[in-house]
């Protein structure tokens, strides 16, 4: 009798250890508030009646690796200054940065590191934003999207290399600004080299 009570003991142990290694290996499915508006909702491409085309990475990682620090626009060809970008938050449309006569050459003179900054004029106070924003860039002549308009507007979103970001891993619809090939068009083929962000 004895025997038989020190085999139930022991089952029950057994399956104990084994249910808590499956709840530690439970992987976050569903997103933060700050998240619930990021990738795929948006065009990150765009093509003019002359030609041109531009693309708009919709996701970055503003956390000085050196992959995907900064957000900004990609022009194939013919443009190489906008007049002005501006960005709000999604939540109350604040505006959190702004940015005049931003010109795309050399690349990596420009773009916005995802800090509450205006334009460097300490009209922000230059924390870091997290989550999706909305922005509104102006060209300075009309850029033809087929309606004759001079701006261009969408919606992006800042990932914080933090415990939340792992929710990104396996998450479709989002293009980073590494994912730009020598033309400046998106390539989906190119890894978005967030590993160490994501986690592996």
């Amino acid at each position: 009798m004895n025997f038989l009570k020190f085999i139930g003991v022991y089952g029950c142990l057994v399956v104990t250890i084994t249910a808590c290694t499956q709840n530690d290996n439970i992987v976050k499915t569903d997103p933060i508030k700050e998240y619930e508006s990021c990738c795929g909702a948006e065009a990150v491409e765009s093509s003019f009646s002359t030609g041109q085309y531009l693309y708009v990475p919709n996701s970055f990682t503003p956390n000085k690796d050196g992959v995907n620090d900064v957000w900004f626009p990609y022009f194939s060809s013919g443009i190489d200054k906008i007049q002005a970008v501006f960005i709000y938050t999604l939540e109350d449309n604040t505006l959190i940065h702004q940015m005049y006569e931003y010109y795309l050459y050399p690349e990596g003179t420009y773009g916005w590191d995802g800090t509450k900054s205006r334009n460097g004029m300490n009209l922000g106070d230059n924390s870091l934003h997290k989550g999706g924003f909305w922005y509104e860039i102006y060209f300075n002549e009309p850029v033809n999207f087929g309606n004759n308009e001079n701006s261009f507007k969408g919606k992006a979103c800042v990932i914080v290399c933090d415990e939340d970001a792992a929710y990104f891993k396996d998450k479709e619809g989002c293009f980073f600004p590494v994912q730009v090939d020598t033309n400046g068009m998106l390539d989906k083929t190119i890894q978005n080299g967030e590993n160490n962000c994501f986690g592996n």
